[in-house]
Parts: C-alpha cells; sequence; structure tokens
C-alpha cells in the first residue's frame, strides 16, 4: 500500500505488536465498541451499528479528529440507510457486497442496481457531495473499477483480487480448517508485495485506456457518469421492446371468435 499510494484496510487484532508496517498506511477495521487509542492512522473504519454516531464521536475525540469510515453491507434498504448517516454527518461509507458482487437478501441485486439506487437517492437528498462512497466485493477486474464508479461509487476496495496475485486457488482449504496447499501464510513479504503491486500497475494502464476512450482525464470525473456507459436492459428495450411488448390483459376479439368458430 505504501509503495503504490493507497490504503489497506486491516483489522486491529490481524496487525502484530512491533511489525515493521507504515501505519499511516493501514486502515484499522474496529467494532462499534473498539477504543481507538494507539493508532496511528488518518483514516479508522468501523463496523455500522444502532449506535456508530456516537462511536464516531468517540473515536475522534480519542484521535485527535481523524476521518471515520463506516462500514455498511449491503441490503435492499442500504440506501435509505446511508442516507440517514450522510445526514448525521458521516464522512466515509464503505458499502460492502459479497465475493459475487450481490447484497445480501432473498432475491439480491447486483452491485450495479444497488449502487444506482444508493448514488440516486443521495442526489435526491442533496447529500451527494457530503459523503465519499467507497464500494467492495465483486471486484475483480480493471473494467469492475471503472463500472462501479459510473454507477455512483467514489472509491473502489479490492479483495479477492489480491489473493490470486498471491496464486491462491479459492479453494476454501483455509477456511475449512485445511492445509493450504499453496501456504500462502509462509509466502516471502517482499515477493508477495511485488505480485500485488505488479496487478495493481497493470489495472491502472487499464483504467487510463478507458479514461482515454472516454475523453475524460481523471477518475473522479466519472462518478455516476451513467450516460457514458450502456445497460443491458436498456439496450434490450430499445432493440425489442416493440417486438416483444407486455402481453395483452385484455382478450384478442379477433382470437375469441376463431375460438368460438372452432367449437
Amino acid at each position: 500500500a505504501a509503495e503504490i499510494g493507497t490504503l489497506a484496510v486491516l483489522r486491529e487484532r490481524d496487525l502484530q505488536p512491533g511489525s515493521n508496517v507504515d501505519r499511516t498506511r493501514v486502515v484499522p477495521l474496529l467494532e462499534a465498541a473498539d477504543s481507538a487509542n494507539g493508532l496511528n492512522s488518518p483514516l479508522v473504519m468501523i463496523q455500522d451499528s444502532p449506535d456508530v454516531m456516537a462511536a464516531q464521536v468517540t473515536v475522534k475525540r480519542e484521535r485527535a479528529n481523524p476521518i471515520v469510515a463506516i462500514r455498511v453491507q449491503a441490503t435492499p434498504t442500504a440506501a435509505s440507510r446511508i442516507v440517514d448517516l450522510a445526514r448525521d454527518g458521516a464522512e466515509i461509507i464503505h458499502l460492502v457486497f459479497d465475493a459475487h458482487g450481490r447484497e445480501q437478501a432473498a432475491e439480491p441485486r447486483h452491485m450495479r442496481d444497488v449502487l444506482r439506487e444508493v448514488h440516486g437517492a443521495l442526489v435526491k437528498q442533496g447529500l451527494r457531495d457530503e459523503v465519499t462512497l467507497v464500494a467492495s466485493g465483486g471486484i475483480a477486474l480493471a473494467e469492475h473499477v471503472a463500472k462501479a464508479i459510473i454507477c455512483g461509487a467514489d472509491l473502489v476496495a479490492i479483495d479477492v483480487p489480491l489473493l490470486l496475485a498471491l496464486e491462491c486457488r479459492l479453494c476454501g482449504e483455509c477456511q475449512r480448517g485445511e492445509l493450504c496447499q499453496i501456504a500462502l501464510d509462509a509466502i516471502e513479504p517482499a515477493y508477495g508485495a511485488q505480485r500485488i503491486v505488479n496487478l495493481i500497475s497493470a489495472w491502472h494502464q487499464q483504467l487510463l485506456e478507458v479514461l482515454g476512450a472516454m475523453g475524460i482525464r481523471e477518475m473522479r470525473r466519472l462518478r455516476g457518469e451513467t450516460g457514458r456507459a450502456m445497460f443491458f436492459e436498456d439496450l434490450e428495450r430499445e432493440a425489442f421492446g416493440r417486438l416483444f411488448g407486455k402481453r395483452r390483459t385484455t382478450p384478442n376479439p379477433v382470437a375469441m371468435s376463431e375460438q368460438k368458430g372452432l367449437s
């Protein structure tokens, strides 16, 4: 993270005492009740909870007013929750989707639809420029970064691609308590860090090509620019809407008379 100029979100308990880590590049992830004393980071992230705004005040008091991000799970009510948090003074919202880029629901929507809903709700309430929206989950390619920002995110956070850069097979054996076949925990740190740097550098070049094709010079100008994208449903409706429109809700009189004649 220090080498490529970004930030790494890590649980505080995963940082070993005395480790040679640039703490200014670490975003500690805290539960709402955790203390922020002793943390040396310009940004602190806390889990969403009913008293999360009180926890934000506590963190700011303990840490001489750092920036606080609130981690919100993507659900069907995420838009209203984020609007409420923005209205109450939230600075950064980290909207978390599952590994497939979907919300938690019986019939989950894709990140694309949820982000557009959240972005539109914030714009409608006049709060869009008051909060920074971070999206994560399901970001697997450089093009997904651009798509997420087009749909309304300001930033994206990536996770699974970092494991793939370290040659992880996503077999899930480690989660089941089994032996990792490639020994991720024993990888040489400098080697692993360089592979991640290589991945992000490749993504950076691809994003520059995407922006150049759109005639945009910086990524932040892409936020919410849905007019620069084509959505499948819109294309399908424009191309086939006249042919395969809504079914008739009233009986066809011609068909009825034909049926009577046949009977």
